[in-house]
């Protein structure tokens, strides 16, 4: 987690610094043309919105541009230090060392983030607010509302917007997006002549004509990521200056610009300066601004044209956009080494860890290319490479240890799980053999048929009146009866014998269920052990990878 922070914010650093000059020249060019005289508001403001995409995207082309490919054979094999490993250190392809700290880079990032984390949030409170705003404004007056729609229809208006009164703000503003607004302070028609109402209402009107307010929040979207980036700070003042007088222009296109400056000074006058929120479009945010623009208005020398100068704009950008190519893909002031731009991208992907005994570990898809006894196989960059020496690989086993002390349990409850179920046949097999003897069945259903026979034959004499016989046939029955008894009373104990073997044998495989199951929840705590066990390993296995990598270059 460290060693991808450091790597990512090295990269952000570079991309920075790669980008820092040719920025500030495009930067500084701009400003010198936007000095020169026929550069409206309208076509400065398109060329500071060309610079800030400059800014901020030149260092993300920069990080994203590919790098030539670097050269290494398909395997490599790491041995020992030698005197010849360290002569060729100089050239040798080298892999970047585990940090266990973050770098100064890497603290610099986080604190960017954050930053940019809390202006996102600015941000989104910025529009929470103002559309609490908008839903609990007033509808305006029937002459306010005439007035409005009848500035609405001379503007080049094509949104639907509605005109309100807010007793909860200060200075009138626009609030966007889908159907947006012109908010008026609650008393600001009243401190105001039909004339200057109309000035402001032309100023508000025009934000909502340009879609200013999807502008800004762009714009402040931009800056929040840019949170400490001078370049965008500075031009995301310029923007806000310039989208104020191309609105200026729009009034000073209409009425003249001298009594427009004496309606804005007026309006400072009766209302108190205050912080605008942040996606918001006010009259005017400070007191310093405001100054400039009546200057500005009050400049004879100078065209108040809100148009586009598409001539000029283009000229610039395209020399501009050239500059800027020609910079991104020149000579770099701060370059990474190949391994760093390897290791963000892909960094070690598999490893294979083959001991003395031929037994081995594998993590990720580890597909070995020779898998020798006392081997650390690694997969880089699609690259398989070999370490055979046997500090590295004794100090692998130690990593690995606990998790095959993990495995070697995990096969010993197999082994007992195995060991039961055979215990579960055994005693199925033999619940299988317990029943009644199958001649002391077959004894007892003959006898049975000889006691009916007799039976029916005594019957028959009785009916004929030989009494001797009867009584001869009544001894013989009642001996068959006698033995009759004893047999049923012997099949009757061999039942209840085997019913109680049964039970017993019944009992012993509910005890060795109980074991398996126990046995299946101890496999169950082994297998998650063995999943943590499993991502230490390999982690502390990438480690000893780039450490001793790090320390014994290959040999040329």
């Amino acid at each position: 987690m460290i060693y991808s922070l450091n790597s990512s914010a090295a990269i952000v650093a570079a991309s920075l610094v790669n980008t820092a000059v040719i920025a500030v020249l495009s930067v500084a060019i701009a400003i010198l043309l936007a000095r020169l005289k026929g550069w409206s508001a309208a076509t400065r403001y398109c060329l500071w919105w060309l610079m800030l995409l400059l800014a901020a995207g030149a260092p993300v082309l920069s990080a994203l541009l590919p790098e030539k490919p670097a050269q290494a054979t398909e395997t490599v094999v790491f041995t020992a230090p030698t005197v010849q490993h360290v002569l060729s250190s100089v050239r040798a392809v080298q892999m970047p060392a585990p940090q266990a700290h973050l770098a100064v880079p890497a603290i610099v990032l986080l604190c960017w983030l954050l930053a940019s984390g809390v202006q996102l949030f600015r941000i989104l409170l910025g529009f929470a607010y103002g559309m609490r705003l908008k839903s609990t404004a007033e509808k305006a007056d029937v002459d306010l509302t005439a007035l409005f729609a009848r500035l609405v229809a001379e503007m080049p208006v094509t949104r639907r917007v509605t005109l309100r009164v807010s007793s909860k703000i200060s200075s009138p503003a626009a609030v966007g997006y889908l159907h947006p607004s012109v908010l008026l302070p609650a008393d600001f028609a009243a401190r105001l002549t039909s004339v200057e109402l109309e000035q402001i209402l032309l100023h508000e009107l025009a934000h909502v004509a340009r879609y200013d307010d999807w502008s800004i929040a762009a714009q402040r979207l931009i800056e929040a990521v840019g949170v400490w980036h001078p370049l965008v700070r500075y031009l995301g003042y310029r923007l806000s200056r310039d989208r104020e007088m191309i609105c200026d222009d729009y009034v000073a296109a209409v009425h003249k610009p001298e009594n427009y400056a004496a309606c804005l000074a007026k309006v400072a006058a009766i209302q108190p300066f205050a912080p605008a929120c942040a996606l918001l479009v006010p009259l005017f945010e400070r007191q310093s601004e405001l100054l400039t623009r009546v200057e500005i208005l009050l400049d004879k020398t100078r065209a108040h044209v809100p148009r586009v100068s598409v001539r000029r704009l283009a000229l610039t950008a395209m020399g501009i956009l050239v500059l800027g190519a020609a910079g991104l893909r020149g000579p770099k002031l701060m370059a990474l080494s190949p391994q760093e731009s390897k290791a963000s991208k892909t960094g070690i992907s598999a490893i294979v860890v083959t001991f003395e005994d031929g037994s081995s570990s594998s993590f990720g898809n580890a597909v070995s290319a020779i898998r020798e006894r006392g081997t650390i196989e690694f997969t880089e960059d699609d690259k398989v490479r070999v370490i055979r020496d046997k500090s590295a690989l004794a100090k692998a086993e130690k990593i690995l240890q606990p998790m095959r002390d993990l495995g070697r349990k995990q096969g010993e409850l197999g082994e007992l799980q195995g060991k039961l179920g055979e215990q579960q046949g055994k005693l199925g097999e033999m619940q299988s053999k317990i029943e009644v003897r199958p001649s002391d069945s077959a004894s007892l259903e003959t006898l049975t048929k000889k006691l009916k026979d007799l039976a029916a034959k005594l019957n028959e004499m009785n009916g004929k009146g030989l009494p001797k016989s009867a009584s001869e046939i009544q001894e013989q029955l009642a001996e068959l009866q006698g033995e009759l008894g004893l047999m049923q009373d012997e099949m009757g104990s061999q039942q209840g014998k085997a019913g109680q073997e049964q039970g017993r044998l019944g009992e012993e495989q509910a005890k060795l269920g109980e074991q398996q199951a126990k046995l299946g929840r101890q496999q169950e705590e082994l297998g998650k052990l063995q999943e943590v066990e499993a991502k230490r390993a390999e982690k502390q296995l990438k480690d000893l990878i780039r450490q001793f990598v790090q320390s014994n270059p290959p040999p040329l």
